[in-house]
C-alpha cells in the first residue's frame, strides 16, 4: 500500500529543470571533482558538465543516470521528484 501512495504522489510532481540545475550544484560542490573528472568519470564532455551547472542544457536520461550513481544521489532527487538524495 505504501509503494502505491507513493508512485501516485510521485506522478503528481513534474520534472523542474531549476529544480535539477539547483541540486546538482549543490551536490557537485560537495565532491573533489572538477568539471573534467566528473565528465570522465560519467562519460561525457566538460562542456555539457558546464551547461548543465549553469542552466543552459538538462542531461540525457542515461547521463541522468551516470550523474546519480557517481554522485550518490537519487536521480528522483535531482530531478526534484524526491525530498531525499538517496
Amino acid at each position: 500500500m505504501r509503494l502505491t501512495k507513493e508512485v501516485n504522489v510521485m506522478a503528481k510532481k513534474k520534472f523542474s529543470p531549476s529544480v535539477f540545475h539547483k541540486r546538482f550544484r549543490q551536490v557537485c560542490r560537495g565532491t573533489k571533482l572538477n568539471q573534467e573528472q566528473l565528465a570522465r568519470k560519467i562519460g561525457t564532455s566538460q562542456g555539457s558538465i558546464s551547461r548543465f551547472l549553469n542552466g543552459s542544457s538538462i542531461p540525457r536520461l542515461v547521463v541522468l543516470y551516470q550523474i546519480a550513481q557517481n554522485l550518490k544521489v537519487s536521480a528522483d532527487w535531482l530531478m526534484g521528484l524526491k525530498q531525499t538524495k538517496k
